[in-house]
């Protein structure tokens, strides 16, 4: 094979191969992610993403919710997670509401009590919804579905995540 003929095929499948990359994303801890239905806020110098892979879901399929807390402040920032006496309290807690705005899956994640977010890193949580019910534990109806998170702080304020809505088809 003609070398100039091998360098244009390598050259012309590294730039479909960054082209592809770029278009999915990339996490440098993960590699490539899929790209995702999300919403995201800033408040306080954090930046609150709420995602999921898709808008739309097939009836009982998983649905795997991420919850991420950035520090965007351009400083070491101090959280101080709501602990509860004598409890414990999860640091992010997501609920998803039917259109009544009752919650048919709750979660929560987290066990800081005290955390310094360094600037430019982030805190991330994940949940796996398999679209029961949380009381009955039967399957939900097709319906719209609101995603709901805040992270809970000691002195009672709250950073809240925006709300994402999904539809399970």
């Amino acid at each position: 094979m003609d070398m100039s003929i091998n360098n244009t095929v390598k050259a012309t499948l590294t730039a479909l191969s960054l082209t592809l990359l770029a278009a999915c994303g990339s996490d440098s801890a993960t590699g490539p992610t899929a790209p995702s239905h999300s919403a995201k806020t800033v408040q306080d110098g954090f930046e609150l993403t709420i995602s999921t892979a898709k808008a739309t879901y097939a009836f009982g399929e998983d649905i795997v919710i991420h919850a991420n807390l950035k520090n965007v402040s351009g400083q070491d920032q101090e959280l101080d997670f709501f602990r509860g006496r004598p409890a414990r309290y999860s640091n992010v807690n997501v609920n998803v509401q039917d259109d009544t705005d009752f919650s048919v899956f709750a979660a929560g994640e987290g066990e800081y009590d005290q955390y310094t977010l360094k600037a430019g890193k982030s805190l991330h949580y994940e949940y796996t919804w398999n679209q029961d019910h949380r009381i009955t534990r039967d399957p939900v109806d097709r319906d719209f579905y609101e995603i709901k998170a805040s992270a809970g702080l000691e002195d009672g304020s709250a950073l809240r995540f925006p709300n994402l809505s999904i539809e399970l088809d």
